[in-house]
């Protein structure tokens, strides 16, 4: 599969309009009231807040990274609210699992070094939530939940590596720190959960009899690639934030990948927010526009990593992997 594909399908969702975080909390209370009983929605609110303030004090050369993620954080974690009441199962229990998981990161106020290290603690944790997740998607979209767990593992440990060599970048690192960070490595990781449900969505947009209940599958599994995306970005730029208060600078390749994800995090949100239909044809539509945008991204990335390689599994396995998920269902 071509890597341009890699990040629009991250946008494969149903549409409905997203409603502002103001709305949900004043009028429709799907996070803060709705079983209120359920400890998991104050924590969620928590995660907006407390990202909403550390990402407001951005100094003047990531000022517009840090604009992006609030927007792209406040989307997300809207339009997931929104979809906890979407009439399928899928939908509506993934989205609700998926806040579950997010709201681990409810300490995430403070500052930026206090939400770089509650990071490295909860990440793990965060992991293990999202890959449950995808496992529950195996009778619709098969074997190929493996690869796609083992992507989320890969990227997990690629962030934990980033968070402890940045945490101890003056005992080990000293004048050289910030160019011992693997902010590359990072985002070649997360590249690789991306394209692998790209190529998954993909080979099921070809389709055109595909079940509703795989693009069900496939939307939730890429709104957990979309909120990788946002961490992934969220974790570099909090980084590049405070070594440049501390040495005014940041390797160029760091900034070069900041700046590749920046724009396509725009579009991400821009997208979610303007959700007016809901019927295959308009998600398939919409996708061969965002194309456009991942050209940008990918022309810009593979600059600094140079082209993206993974051998996670063949459109062939995937057509199998659907095929047979379909008779099992069938057989049942």
């Amino acid at each position: 599969m071509n890597l341009r594909t890699l990040m629009a399908v991250g946008l494969l969702l149903t549409a409905h309009r997203c409603k502002s975080w103001d709305t949900v909390m004043s009028n429709d209370m799907y996070i803060s009231t709705r079983n209120s009983s359920n400890a998991w929605r104050k924590g969620v609110m928590d995660y907006y807040h407390g990202c909403q303030d550390v990402l407001e004090f951005f100094p003047e050369a990531t000022f517009e990274y840090g604009r992006t993620l609030k927007t792209s954080v406040k989307t997300h974690v809207d339009y997931l609210g929104v979809l906890t009441t979407y009439n399928s199962t899928i939908i509506s229990e993934g989205s609700k699992n998926s806040l579950k998981a997010i709201s681990m990161l409810a300490k995430f106020g403070k500052s930026r070094e206090h939400l770089l290290m509650e990071f490295r603690l909860v990440a793990p944790r965060l992991s293990s939530a999202y890959r449950d997740i995808i496992w529950t998607l195996s009778p619709f979209i098969g074997e190929l939940v493996g690869p796609i767990n083992e992507a989320i593992s890969q990227l997990e440990d690629s962030i934990i590596q980033v968070l402890f060599e940045y945490e101890n970048r003056f005992e080990e690192r000293k004048q050289e720190r910030c160019e011992k960070i693997a902010i590359e490595e990072m985002m070649k990781k997360v590249q690789i959960l991306l394209n692998r449900i790209t190529l998954v969505a993909e080979t099921a947009l070809d389709d055109l009899d595909i079940c509703d209940d795989v693009l069900d599958s496939l939307k939730i599994a890429v709104l957990i690639s979309n909120h990788y995306l946002i961490a992934v970005q969220g974790t570099g730029s909090s980084i590049a934030s405070e070594l440049i208060s501390e040495s005014e600078n940041i390797p160029p390749s760091h900034a070069t990948c900041f700046q590749a994800m920046d724009p396509l995090l725009k579009v991400v949100a821009s997208s979610i927010s303007s959700m007016t239909s809901d019927n295959k044809q308009f998600t398939r539509e919409w996708l061969a526009i965002l194309v456009e945008e991942t050209k940008k991204f990918n022309e810009a990335v593979d600059r600094v990593l140079g082209p993206f390689k993974d051998r996670g599994f063949t459109v062939a396995q995937i057509k199998q992997n659907f095929a047979n998920s379909l008779r099992k269902r069938w057989e049942f």
